[in-house]
C-alpha cells in the first residue's frame, strides 16, 4: 500500500483514498494554495491592438513613417480608453477567480462527520454536556435531605444511579479521545513497513527516532486508558483498545529488530558477504503486515463503529427521562415536598 502526506494535517493517507481521514479534506494530495487565474493580459493585448491597429491601417495610406507617427499617439489616446475598460474587467475576472478558488477551497476543508477531527469536536461536545449534567446531579444530590424518609431513600438511589451512568459515559467518551489518538500513533508507522528495503541508512535512523517517540506516547496511551478502566471495569471496546496497545507496542519492538538489522547490512555491505543474513531480516516486517496491526482502514473503521454504538447510547440517554420520571413519581406518591 503506498501513502501520501495529507496537505492540511500531514496525515498518512493511501494514495486511492479521495479523502483524508484524519481531518476530511477533499483530494487530500491536491495544493490548498490559492492561485487565482490572472486576467491581466487582457488589458496588455487590448492596448498593443489599441496602438497597432491605427498604425497598420495609416501605414497602407500614407506609409510606415507616417503611419508610426500619426498612428502611435492616435493608438495611445484610443488605448488609455479601451485600457481603462479592459483593466477594469480583467481585475474583476481575476477577482471572480479567486473567489472561485477560495469557495473550493472552502469546500474541500468543510467538515466531515466521518472525519476523526469531526468526532473530536464531538467528544469534546458529548464531555462538556455530560460534565454539566454531573455537575447539576452532584448539586442536586448534596442537597437531599439526609433523612429514613422512604421517599428521600428513594429519590436518593435514583440520583446515584444517574450519577453513575452519566461518570461511565464520561469515562467512555475520554476512551475514544484515547482511541483517536492510537490511530494516529498506527499512522506515523503505517508507511514504513512498505519500504524498508528502499531506505537509505540515515532514512532508517529517521524511522528509528520515529519509533522511539511513537513508544513513548503508546505507554501514555495505555496509562490514560487504565484511568478510564478503572471507572468503566471490563468493556468491550475499552479491553479491545488495550489489547490493540499492546500489539502496537509489540509490533514497534519487531519493526525496530527489522531496521536495525536492515541498518546492520548496510553499515556491512561491500565489507563481507551477507547473503544469507539478508533473508531472514524480512521476516519481522512481513509478518507485521500479515497482522495488519498498522492497518489504518480498519483501525478507522473499527473506532466508527464503536463511535456509533457509543453515539447511539448517549442519544437515548438524553432522549430518556427516566430519572426525572421516577422522582416526579416518588413525590406523587409521597404527597409532594
Amino acid at each position: 500500500m503506498k501513502y501520501q502526506t495529507c496537505v492540511n494535517c500531514e496525515f498518512n493517507v493511501p494514495t486511492s483514498n479521495l479523502r483524508c481521514a484524519n481531518c476530511g479534506v477533499l483530494y487530500p494530495f491536491e495544493s490548498l494554495s490559492i492561485v487565482p487565474k490572472d486576467y491581466s493580459y487582457i488589458y496588455v493585448f487590448t492596448v498593443l491592438a489599441c496602438v497597432l491597429l491605427p498604425v497598420f491601417y495609416l501605414k497602407s495610406i500614407v506609409g510606415f513613417f507616417f503611419g508610426v507617427i500619426i498612428g502611435v499617439p492616435v493608438g495611445l489616446v484610443i488605448g488609455s480608453f479601451f485600457g481603462g475598460i479592459s483593466k477594469v474587467i480583467a481585475k474583476e475576472l481575476t477577482n471572480r477567480s479567486r473567489n472561485s478558488a477560495e469557495r473550493r477551497v472552502e469546500w474541500r476543508k468543510s467538515p466531515h462527520p466521518e472525519s476523526l477531527v469531526y468526532k473530536e469536536d464531538v467528544i469534546t461536545k458529548r464531555i462538556t454536556e455530560l460534565s454539566e449534567r454531573e455537575q447539576k446531579v452532584s448539586a442536586v444530590l448534596s442537597r437531599v435531605k439526609q433523612s429514613r424518609d422512604e421517599k428521600w431513600e428513594q429519590v436518593r438511589e435514583t440520583l446515584l444511579g444517574s450519577l453513575q451512568t452519566l461518570t461511565r459515559q464520561h469515562a467512555r467518551y475520554r476512551a475514544k479521545f484515547i482511541e483517536i489518538e492510537t490511530v494516529r500513533l498506527q499512522n506515523v508507522l503505517a508507511p514504513f513497513i512498505y519500504d524498508e528495503d528502499q531506505l537509505s541508512f540515515e532514512q532508517i535512523d529517521g524511522h528509528l527516532k520515529a519509533i522511539e517517540e511513537v513508544q513513548e506516547r503508546a505507554e501514555g496511551l495505555t496509562m490514560k486508558l487504565e484511568e478510564q478502566r478503572r471507572v468503566l471495569g471490563s468493556v468491550r471496546d475499552i479491553d479491545e483498545l488495550a489489547r490493540r496497545l499492546l500489539e502496537i507496542q509489540a509490533s514497534m519492538g519487531r519493526l525496530q529488530d527489522a531496521f536495525v538489522g536492515r541498518q546492520a547490512v548496510l553499515a556491512l555491505q561491500g565489507i563481507t558477504p551477507l547473503e544469507e543474513a539478508l533473508a531472514p531480516l524480512s521476516s519481522p516486517v512481513a509478518a507485521i503486515i500479515e497482522s495488519e496491526i498498522f492497518n489504518i482502514q480498519v483501525a478507522i473503521t473499527d473506532f466508527s463503529a464503536s463511535f456509533n454504538e457509543l453515539e447511539s447510547e448517549y442519544l437515548r440517554v438524553q432522549s430518556e427521562e427516566d430519572a426525572a420520571q421516577k422522582i416526579s413519581e416518588i413525590f406523587q406518591r409521597g404527597g409532594g415536598y
